[in-house]
């Protein structure tokens, strides 16, 4: 593994205390394999101090909203999982769609946590933070109607995403985190998309 350093002074806004930033470019092909998450996280394990301000509060609310929304939209694609795998449904290919959502939507929400532990503040409110177990699976849902449920919640997940940039592009003007959500979050929430709406106009032709 090559890693090329550089070290750069700044001055911590929150701070009187001047702290260093340690740049690091990693070369290391398990490093890059995730792109720039993994180098995100590798900086900040290679910090001294503060690496960046910390998160105002709103932006922090928001993004606790938005792994909500996540860790949530994966309880739902778990029971649809189960739900198709059922000796009586028997639907192995829908099975096999909504565990891979499941476990996507939950790495999403392992990402944000990371993130908003990188940024200095607590990704969730553990007095509070509760997922929602309530939904069920309607009796005889079909695969198109379960894939119609799931578009909706991606769509309204990419909405939360689109807030939280908005609000992040104006007063509160925290720019990494833009680059963060743009960069890498938001191109993996609209291919997610893509492929449950090239499901959806599959099935609705062919079922």
């Amino acid at each position: 593994m090559r890693i090329g350093l550089a070290l750069e002074q700044e001055q911590s806004k929150q701070d009187v205390k001047p702290y260093f930033v340690l740049i690091v470019a990693v070369r290391d092909k398990n490093l890059r394999r995730n792109g720039n998450h993994n180098l995100s996280v590798a900086v900040a394990r290679a910090t001294t101090g503060v690496a960046l301000p910390n998160l105002p509060l709103l932006l922090c609310l928001l993004l606790r909203f938005l792994i909500k929304k996540e860790f949530d939209a994966s309880i739902v694609y778990l029971k649809y999982a189960a739900y198709f795998a059922q000796e009586k449904i028997n639907l192995p290919g829908f099975e096999k769609f909504f565990f891979h959502a499941a476990g996507e939507e939950r790495e999403h929400g392992i990402k944000l946590i990371e993130y908003a532990l990188m940024r200095g503040k607590e990704p969730v409110n553990k007095n509070t933070f509760q997922l929602d177990y309530s939904y069920k699976v309607p009796a005889a849902t079909t695969g198109l109607s379960a894939l119609e449920d799931a578009l909706k919640m991606e769509q309204e997940v990419t909405l939360s995403i689109r807030n939280l940039i908005k609000t992040c592009e104006g007063d509160k003007d925290d720019y990494h985190l833009v680059d963060y959500l743009t960069g890498e979050y938001l191109n993996e929430q609209h291919k997610g998309q893509g492929r449950k709406l090239a499901e959806f106009l599959f099935d609705k032709n062919h079922m």
